[in-house]
């Protein structure tokens, strides 16, 4: 087994309402930071995850994604996978 660093970035789903991208928005110009067109917030999740290859790991992920991290119908994710050290 390899190694491999995960990144998932969840945002929500295009239509979907963001009140804390909204909240952060108008913050941001209540303290002046005046041009920010819109904003919105998501999270980012970093994990290493053992597998067999990169192929497996960003399945792995996905499946992750799909039944925990996020919510489907509400949001969007994507997956990056790199490493792949360590094993034989």
């Amino acid at each position: 087994m390899k190694t491999f660093e995960v990144k998932v970035e969840i945002r929500p789903a295009k239509g979907v309402l963001d009140p804390e991208g909204r909240a952060v928005l108008s913050t941001l110009g209540s303290l002046g930071f005046g041009g920010v067109k819109s904003v919105t917030v998501g999270k980012i999740i970093e994990m290493s995850v053992e597998a067999e290859g990169e192929a497996a790991a960003r399945e792995r992920a996905l499946r992750m994604c799909g039944e925990f991290l996020a919510n489907p119908v509400i949001e969007v994710f994507s997956v990056e996978v790199s490493g792949g050290r360590g094993g034989g």
